[in-house]
């Protein structure tokens, strides 16, 4: 066989031996790879030690001081970087919090890959939940008192 040949079948074996792991990485780091994993653990972590009705409490303390605002961790350059949250969200460490006047989401992780908590309103409900792309959970819901939902006042 001359060496031509021998060089295209080589490199025809090479490449069949090696797509299957060049797409698994392509695939690994467009999910996000080492840092999904590393906000994932953070995720869990905040699940197991977040005090809910805390957190519920300074979610809608939050609520009617923003207008659609987006609180950044990693954002010196940003308005409204996450050391101007409350503490209970602080400590949770979530890499962005996205706050409206009925509505707050903590999210760890965006792109293709989602997961985070939401506080929001449900009739005369406030509602947290975790969420992920598969599921969410609900945490934990504080009643409004009859005549905090007459009214339409928030705590």
């Amino acid at each position: 066989m001359n060496k031509t040949i021998k060089r295209v079948i080589y490199s025809i074996c090479t490449l069949a031996l090696l797509s299957p792991l060049l797409l698994w990485l392509l695939f690994w780091y467009g999910m996000g790879g080492k840092e999904s994993s590393l906000q994932k653990e953070i995720f869990e972590e905040a699940l197991k030690s977040a005090d809910y009705v805390l957190l519920v409490e300074e979610a809608v303390s939050l609520m009617p001081q923003t207008n659609n605002q987006i609180y950044y961790a990693d954002a010196s350059w940003a308005d409204f970087p996450l050391s101007k949250l409350p503490s209970e969200i602080k400590k949770l460490n979530p890499r962005q919090v996205i706050v409206s006047s009925d509505h707050l989401m903590m999210e760890y992780h965006g792109g293709m890959i989602h997961f985070g908590f939401t506080v929001s309103k449900n009739k005369d409900t406030w509602v947290l939940e975790s969420y992920t792309d598969e599921n969410s959970e609900t945490l934990h819901i504080k009643q409004l008192k009859a005549e905090q939902v007459a009214t339409g006042q928030r705590r």
